[in-house]
């Protein structure tokens, strides 16, 4: 029977001490000391939160420094996990990492992950978790490019039929209220900024209106 590493079976994969993380409890036991996470998500959150911490809050921008924190030699084989790790990121030990960006952050947690427990059953959860920033600004809640995308949609259709839009306006701000929720989700999950383009798209359609306004009016 193949015995589960600890880290995973804890939800901890960086195997953090346990110092009373928020939805978080330590493991039973006399020799309990790690945290354990509800799920797979809370522990990987943990993990890079702990990362920042010391790349932002500490000061610490080499793998030297935050492994050395992170495995003190008194207790761990300090250098050989510093080697792996910083083999696995792509840089010199002592090499200065710059800024805790979500690539880097991603390349440092899946080398934590695979030295702790000697596997990273996790997929393409951890790329979600290093990528997903808590402090980053909500979008707005009435996003502005699916406002005059609507309205625009509203014109045409006034111009076109020369009926009031109110029920064309009632359907599409059901829609406004699914896309709006919508959007931030998927703009996570692309690399291109989903409001420019939304935004592109309201003023073609608010041009498509105005020149469809002009063509009725002459006749």
């Amino acid at each position: 029977m193949t015995t589960v590493p600890r880290g995973i079976r804890n939800n901890n994969p960086g195997n953090l001490n346990f110092v009373g993380q928020a939805g978080a409890t330590k493991e039973p036991g006399p020799n309990g000391r790690f945290a354990v996470f509800k799920t797979p998500r809370e522990g990987l959150a943990a993990l890079r939160r702990q990362l920042v911490l010391y790349m932002k809050r500490d000061k610490i921008d080499t793998v030297h420094g935050i492994i050395s924190k992170w495995a003190p030699p008194i207790e761990n084989d300090t250098n050989s996990y510093i080697n792996y790790v910083a083999k696995s990121v792509g840089v010199q030990a002592k090499e200065q990492l710059g800024p805790p960006t979500p690539e880097l952050l991603l390349k440092l947690m899946r080398a934590i992950i695979y030295f702790e427990n000697g596997q990273d059953p996790y997929g393409d959860l951890v790329r979600e978790v290093a990528y997903d920033d808590p402090n980053a600004p909500s979008p707005p809640s009435n996003h502005t490019g699916l406002t005059d995308l609507i309205k625009s949609g509203e014109d045409i259709y006034t111009a076109v039929t020369g009926k009031s839009a109110s029920k064309f306006d009632k359907i599409m701000h059901c829609i406004s209220e699914i896309a709006s929720g919508a959007l931030p989700f998927i703009q996570k999950r692309v690399s291109f900024d989903l409001t420019k383009i939304v935004t592109g798209a309201a003023g073609i359609l608010g041009g498509i209106a105005l020149v469809l306004k002009g063509l009725f009016k002459k006749n």
